[in-house]
């Protein structure tokens, strides 16, 4: 029996997050599979790098597909600070409930999945 090992992602539509997996396999059987954790690189860096920042606000939406808002959120507070804006006390109230909902929806959404 030939024993190989078979890189499995690291996005593929399958995974509602990306993910790579090294498969172990004896012939045509999976024997084995050990994640690497952290493999998120989609090239999202660099493409913020060739843009202005007013388009790599629509860029980072697409960091996540589930939780896209927060990493949008997270993203214009750094541009905010960097640049010495204060945002209005009722912008940031908004933004704190719309991070709840999202956070409480992904859990709705993760356990009914299951």
């Amino acid at each position: 029996m030939a024993r190989t090992v078979i890189p499995f992602g690291p996005q593929h539509p399958v995974f509602p997050e990306p993910i790579q997996l090294k498969l172990e396999c004896e012939d045509e059987r999976v024997i084995g599979a050990t994640p690497a954790i952290g493999y998120v690189h989609r090239g999202i860096e660099k493409a913020c790098e060739l843009n202005g920042f007013r388009k790599n606000v629509f860029l980072v939406e697409r960091v996540c597909g589930i939780c896209s808002f927060i990493h949008t959120l997270a993203f214009c507070q750094g541009i905010e600070e960097m640049m010495g804006i204060e945002a209005p006390l009722q912008d940031i109230v908004v933004g704190i409930v719309l991070v709840f909902a999202v956070t409480l929806d992904t859990i709705v959404r993760r356990r009914s999945a299951k």
